[in-house]
C-alpha cells in the first residue's frame, strides 16, 4: 500500500463516501472556473473540496505520493471544518464573512487552519529547511493576498507573521506561543 492510498483510506474511514474526482469531469467546476475568472489556474493548479468531493486537476494521478498526501491532509482539515460548522455556516464563512474579497476574515481563518496542516505535512515529508524557505513563505503569502483566493487578506504583514509563527511552532514546538502573542511581538520589532 502506498503512502497516498493509506492516507486516502484514512480519509474515507473518517468521511464515508469521500471521493476524488477530476475537475474536468464536472460542469459545476467548469462553471466555478468562469465565476472565478481572476484565478487563471483554478482548473489546472487548485484542488477544491466541497462536501465529500475533492476535485483535482488533470494529471493528479502522476503527482508524487508525498505531494498528494500533503494536499489530502490540507483538504481533510476543510472536511473537518465543514463537519464542525455545518455546510451552510462553513459556506457562509468561506464565501461571504464579512466580505467576499479584500477582507474575507472567515476564509482567511479557515485557510490558515488548513495551511497550517500543509506546513506540518511539508515538514514531515521534506524537512524543516523546506518550510523555512523564503520561496515557500512567499508562495503561502501570495495564496492569501492575491487573486488566487479572491484577495482574502490584503494585509501581507499579518500573513507573514502567521506563517513565521506556524513554522516556528512546527519546528520548535509550542514555545512559539499563540498567534496573537507572536503577532504582538513582531509588531513591536
Amino acid at each position: 500500500m502506498t503512502m497516498y492510498s493509506s492516507e486516502l483510506e484514512d480519509t474515507v474511514k473518517e468521511f464515508p463516501g469521500f471521493q476524488v474526482v477530476r475537475k474536468s469531469e464536472s460542469r459545476f467546476m467548469r462553471l466555478l472556473a468562469v465565476l472565478l475568472f481572476f484565478n487563471k489556474s483554478f482548473m489546472t493548479g487548485f484542488i477544491t473540496t466541497i462536501g465529500k468531493y475533492m476535485w483535482v486537476p488533470e494529471g493528479w494521478e502522476s503527482w508524487r505520493d508525498d505531494a498528494k498526501c500533503a494536499v489530502l491532509r490540507h483538504e481533510r482539515v476543510h472536511l473537518r471544518q465543514q463537519k464542525r460548522y455545518g455546510m451552510v455556516v462553513y459556506a457562509l464563512m468561506y464565501l461571504l464573512w464579512p466580505f467576499p474579497v479584500f477582507w474575507a476574515r472567515g476564509r482567511t481563518a479557515l485557510e490558515k487552519e488548513a495551511y497550517y496542516e500543509s506546513l506540518q505535512a511539508y515538514a514531515d515529508y521534506y524537512g524543516d529547511a523546506f518550510v523555512q524557505s523564503k520561496s515557500l513563505r512567499k508562495s503561502f503569502v501570495d495564496h492569501f493576498t492575491t487573486g488566487e483566493y479572491g484577495w482574502m487578506c490584503t494585509n501581507s504583514f499579518e500573513i507573514e507573521c502567521w506563517y513565521d509563527w506556524a513554522v516556528d511552532r512546527i519546528v520548535h514546538g509550542p514555545e512559539a506561543g499563540t498567534q496573537n502573542q507572536y503577532l504582538r511581538a513582531k509588531s513591536k520589532q
